[in-house]
């Protein structure tokens, strides 16, 4: 028996999730939804990058198809048993979702950001 701890992930990104550990280190989290046409239902899985590997995954943006491969790890804590999914190289995108540009840059205006009626009573919970 052969065993591995490498593997693929595929599909489209649906979330980029970039964030600094309590250490001051970078980590990003980018959210594969992979399909499969026996399922029913999709599956995001969740590929996280610490430290030098970030830069396997930086620039990917919701929407593009991709292929990344990955080292998967385990480990247990007290008792109960989590699974990390980690970048081996640099992600390869397969297809990018056009985008709009925006002619301000990244800068937004009043006019971009939906503000409710004076009349409005708030949340409806």
């Amino acid at each position: 028996m052969t065993t591995s701890n490498q593997g693929t992930v595929a599909g489209r990104v649906v979330a980029v999730i970039p964030e600094t550990t309590k250490q001051g280190k970078d980590k990003l989290t980018v959210v594969i939804e992979t399909s499969n046409e026996s399922s029913r239902y999709p599956n995001p899985v969740p590929v996280v990058a610490f430290g030098a590997s970030v830069a396997y995954i930086a620039g990917l943006q919701p929407g593009d198809e991709v292929q990344i491969a990955c080292y998967i790890r385990g480990r247990e804590w007290q008792g109960r048993y989590f699974v990390d999914i980690a970048p081996a190289a640099p992600a390869e995108v397969l297809s990018v979702e056009p985008r709009q540009a925006n002619p301000a840059g990244d800068a937004y205006t009043d006019a971009d950001i939906a503000v409710p009626p004076a009349d409005d009573p708030g949340m409806p919970f």
